[in-house]
């Protein structure tokens, strides 16, 4: 999910976001963050380890459906990176520009 997305499932301005990457989250949006990435407060905090709750899966999660999300998780971080560049790759063969801006 990219920032913009992120900030419209919360109902705030993307340099909301930018700003809290900065300048620190307010305690008023822990909850709602919380909500949004399907986390408990305590698992954001690092108080607890990571387990993911249930929540409903939309193409806004997890856009690309021929494509196993929990097997891209899974992957190390070096086929990850063999699997970005053939995305990267494949995409600027169709004329596509899927690349962040500030890669």
């Amino acid at each position: 999910m990219n920032q913009s997305a992120f900030a419209a499932r919360l109902g705030v301005l993307p340099q909301h976001v930018t700003n809290w990457k900065s300048r620190g989250l307010p305690a008023e949006q822990y909850q709602p963050i919380a909500e949004a990435l399907g986390r408990s407060i305590d698992e954001l905090l690092g108080r607890t380890p990571e387990t993911k709750t249930p929540r409903v899966k939309s193409n806004a999660d997890w856009p690309l459906l021929s494509i196993d999300e929990s097997k891209v998780r899974a992957l190390s971080d070096f086929h990850r990176v063999q699997l970005e560049a053939a995305i990267l790759i494949a995409a600027g063969q169709v004329g596509l520009d899927v690349k962040k801006k500030n890669s």
